[in-house]
């Protein structure tokens, strides 16, 4: 008697279908391939499969590997933290303290370690979701203190008007709430982004680094190319531009480059100068 075959779940279909990392490596456009630096070519075994490249997250660790080796930060020194979800695996690519935790409480999270041991250097590096959406009262009173981390947020946005609702403008958000240090690229300028990732890994204060990236659905390396380009027709580099009148996403351009570089006193330094007051 012929035994009837079981019928493939979807989840293994899938994954018999998949093709492997160095297949995806190879069918790469050379273009996208001189985006990533030299020693992630050794990584790529788990990189395809951890982070869809379509959506620029790769591009931004990377940046943020190598910023951490140019500014030569003390990695025993360092703490990431991150929200649960597309960036859950960020360990995997960091040599440092890294933390998961739930959606919207990265920035408070970063704010304790601060607290409870000024001489780390803490960064959150998340999504927009975490940032913006559920813990967007955090980033704003974060700001406003001066508290002294580094917040690289990754800011998805849909290039193809589907956007339910405008975007935030967040270099004006963050002059307003009086941040010190505010940046914005899109995960092309991956060069520019390193470099300033290495700046701010060097300042004090609250530092703010706006990463814009495709929101793409797509195994196509292809269409996420045509997204990149997309940004380089649009992207215009001018630093120091008003975050009001020039940080809007909803515009035909989008600004980058450095809008805010300046020092001032963080939450520390007046707890500081408040506690010398009271017995001086």
């Amino acid at each position: 008697m012929r035994m009837a075959r079981r019928e493939e779940t979807l989840e293994v279909k899938l994954l018999r279908e998949m093709p492997s990392p160095e297949q995806i490596w190879q069918n790469l456009p050379e273009e996208l391939k001189v985006l990533l630096p030299e020693d992630w070519k050794a990584r790529k075994e788990w990189l395809f499969d951890i982070w869809a490249l379509q959506n620029g997250i790769s591009i931004v660790i990377s940046a943020f590997v190598q910023a951490v080796r140019q500014a030569e930060i003390d990695t025993q020194k360092l703490c990431v933290v991150s929200a649960v979800g597309c960036l859950t695996p960020v360990y995997e690519a960091l040599n440092c303290d890294c933390f998961q935790v739930h959606q919207g409480r990265s920035i408070p999270f970063g704010i304790g370690l601060h607290l409870g041991n000024p001489s780390l250097k803490v960064a959150v590096l998340s999504d927009d979701s975490d940032i913006l959406a559920l813990g967007g009262n955090h980033v704003i009173h974060a700001a406003r203190r001066n508290l002294d981390m580094l917040v690289i947020c990754l800011h998805e946005l849909a290039l193809d008007g589907r956007d339910e609702q405008p975007p935030f403008n967040l270099p004006y958000l963050l002059s307003v709430c009086g941040a010190p240090y505010i940046a914005r690229w899109t995960v092309f300028h991956w060069d520019n982004l390193r470099y300033t990732i290495a700046e701010a890994l060097y300042k004090r204060g609250f530092r703010f680094i706006e990463v814009v990236m495709p929101t793409l659905f797509t195994e196509e390396p292809s269409e996420f190319m045509e997204a990149l380009n997309s940004f380089v027709g649009r992207t215009v580099l001018k630093h120091f531009a008003s975050p009001e009148t020039e940080g809007d996403l909803m515009g035909e351009q989008i600004v980058v480059g450095k809008f805010v570089d300046t020092e001032k006193l963080t939450f520390l330094d007046l707890m500081e100068r408040e506690v010398f007051s009271q017995f001086a």
